[in-house]
């Protein structure tokens, strides 16, 4: 039988055990930004302000008449929330704690729909009769059944698209006055 000899290294801090020296090094040290440097939290390796400010690069940008002309009744998405309108998210900020925002971000809208192979593939997975198959036929009757109430009950949610919707200078005027 051969003997092989390890060697493990213990972090000075928390006493995690490694096999690798670079890792037990860098166990509790302190993450930075890898775009400003700046100390971030731990497996964090951009902080918020440069991960918004890449964000923002990367965006489509529209004006607010833009917006509303080519996405009618979208929402917009603002500070973790979603608005039916600008008013109505302007209406939510206190300007006495808060900046007037220069944007905010459109949504997309995305239909909910029932998926007639998933849901059959589970049925399948899910049950213990290891021979179950469904017949062409039962399947195209089954797919034209979801098919039916996917057009009848469809419902639809919004998401934060990557288009940024720039708020007028003008309003800013309204609200903080």
């Amino acid at each position: 039988m051969d003997i092989i000899k390890k060697t493990s290294y213990q972090c000075g801090k928390c006493h995690k055990v490694y096999v690798d020296e670079n890792m037990a090094n860098n166990c509790c040290e302190p993450y930075h930004c890898n775009v400003c440097g700046k100390e971030t939290p731990r497996y964090v390796l951009v902080c918020e302000q440069c991960r918004e400010k890449r964000e923002y690069n990367k965006a489509q940008k529209m004006t607010l008449q833009e917006w509303e002309e080519k996405f009618p009744n979208h929402m917009i998405y603002y500070n973790d929330k979603f608005y039916g309108d600008i008013y109505e998210m302007l209406d939510d900020i206190d300007f006495d704690y808060n900046e007037f925002p220069a944007y905010c971000w459109g949504t997309d809208e995305v239909a909910m729909e029932v998926d007639p192979d998933n849901v059959l593939e589970g049925i399948v997975e899910n049950t213990s009769c290891e021979d179950l198959d469904f017949s062409d036929e039962a399947y195209k009757e089954f797919k034209n059944i979801i098919s039916y109430w996917n057009d009848k009950y469809r419902q639809h949610y919004y998401m934060q698209s990557d288009i940024i919707v720039l708020i007028p200078e003008e309003l800013k005027k309204e609200y903080i006055s």
